[in-house]
């Protein structure tokens, strides 16, 4: 980087590192100092390493004519620069006031919104610049800091982070206010005051101006590096508990797409800060939520400790329940599956099906029976009278099935219990009959109607089942 320039040669290295050659780069620029400073920043390197730039300027719809000034500044610098722009108009008050959000977080929602839908016409993997520096940072952390958070909040923002197929890159992390005012002054550079940064009806401008400095003051001046120091320690230890809560997923827990169970047992062995992570990057995979409260998570927990038949509502329409020595969370797509009828079905000689409520893969063909071969839990064989067929149908109310090996007969209601099947999965259980008989229970047990002889009779009809995912 220049001599003349105030920043530290190690930013313009870093920024070298990070974006490398021929990065496609999309700038938000608001017109304040903090953004005009940083396009002016990555103007001095854009010749050198190829940059492709674009400008976003995104108009609120809140500040009236001070904001269209702030869009025709934005403008008229973009035109005289020759840089190719986009100006985005919103309207925060009626998207805040529709979804039931403070003007901040709809206007950061409506922002990035339009950062990100930018980017994806720029093309692939293009970096989206921001000017948050180093108080933006301060006043993030203590502003999670008094909200409630966790490890993960006090981490502060990312210098890096995903956003879709693109990246959000913040280089001024790290630069205080007062050297992108001296970089401002020394540059003459210009730029428009928002008069919205001075209104303590913000909860952030209170914290800037009121909250933040009476604590340096008060207790200490040195505050902002304290906190960034802290910030940092916790985003290194963070990083390697997430580790330690992928394996222990991986390890403890059964992902599906609309729900997920683990074992109680095994899961009540980790360690409290890793159930509660566990539990926590579950709620966020089942229902992509943003925030996960504590209350919902210590809810889960509380499971752990108590009966079979349990339930807690976490959110989302998210539930969680025990049921035997297995803890679920499932969502309503999950329920309305399994609750979903089906009408009984008949089972040609050599037919493949698929049954989604219980995602089963269903096959049948002529397969002799092997001599010797012992009944399967998923696979069996049937002797049948010529032309005709096995029904497959669901679990009706007083079902009994009379098991090979066995005297006398048994409801499948005591089969399952016995088993300790969980109840959600007793619903529509399907279950092979012939001439109003249960023959088979897939999964469980065999009746000892039409059998095979030992002869190895070849007009034999073969089911096989695949269970796609267990549940």
């Amino acid at each position: 980087m220049s001599a003349h320039l105030p920043f530290d040669e190690s930013l313009s290295l870093r920024f070298e590192q990070i974006v490398g050659i021929q990065a496609k780069m999309l700038l938000a620029i608001s017109g304040g100092v903090d953004s005009m400073v940083l396009c002016d920043f990555i103007l001095a390197q854009k010749e050198r390493l190829s940059l492709t730039l674009l400008i976003c300027h995104v108009h609120h719809g809140i500040r009236g004519e001070e904001a269209d000034r702030d869009a025709a500044f934005v403008r008229a610098y973009c035109e005289d620069q020759q840089l190719p722009y986009q100006i985005v108009y919103c309207d925060v008050p009626a998207y805040a006031f529709k979804h039931k959000l403070s003007i901040e977080t709809a206007a950061r929602k409506l922002r990035y919104d339009a950062l990100t839908t930018i980017a994806d016409a720029m093309g692939e993997s293009v970096l989206i610049v921001t000017a948050h520096h180093q108080q933006d940072q301060v006043e993030t952390i203590f502003d999670r800091f008094l909200r409630g958070t966790g490890s993960k909040g006090l981490r502060g923002m990312n210098l890096l982070r995903d956003v879709g197929k693109h990246r959000l890159y913040r280089p001024f992390l790290d630069v205080n206010k007062k050297e992108i005012m001296a970089y401002a002054r020394q540059r003459g550079i210009d730029f428009q005051e928002d008069s919205s940064n001075t209104d303590l009806m913000y909860r952030r401008n209170r914290l800037r101006h009121e909250t933040l400095p009476q604590l340096r003051a008060m207790y200490n001046e040195n505050l902002d590096t304290t906190i960034v120091r802290m910030a940092e320690i916790l985003r290194d230890e963070d990083e390697y508990l997430d580790q330690l809560t992928q394996q222990a997923i991986q390890t403890h827990f059964f992902l599906r797409e609309d729900h997920a169970f683990c074992s109680i047992e095994r899961f009540a062995a980790l360690p409290y800060a890793l159930q509660r992570r566990c539990i926590k990057l579950v709620l966020e995979y089942l229902d992509h939520r943003e925030k996960v409260d504590f209350e919902h998570i210590e809810g889960v927990r509380f499971l752990i400790a108590h009966r079979s038949g349990t339930s807690f509502d976490v959110g989302g329409g998210l539930r969680a329940w025990r049921e035997h020595d297995w803890l679920y969370i499932v969502s309503p797509t999950f329920v309305q599956r399994l609750n979903e009828a089906w009408e009984p079905m008949t089972l040609g000689k050599s037919s493949f099906f698929f049954l989604p409520q219980k995602k089963w893969e269903i096959r049948t063909d002529k397969q002799p029976f092997p001599r010797g071969q012992k009944h399967s839990l998923w696979e069996a064989w049937f002797s049948l009278p010529c032309d005709e067929e096995l029904c497959l149908r669901p679990t009706q109310e007083g079902d009994r099935i009379e098991p090979l090996g066995m005297m006398g007969s048994k409801l499948l209601s005591d089969l399952f219990i016995d088993a300790k099947l969980p109840k959600h999965r007793r619903i529509h259980y399907p279950v092979i009959t012939f001439n109003g008989k249960i023959l088979w229970v897939p999964g469980f047990v065999r009746s000892r109607h039409q059998l095979v002889g030992e002869d190895g009779e070849q007009s034999v009809v073969h089911v096989s089942i695949i269970p796609i995912e267990e549940s």
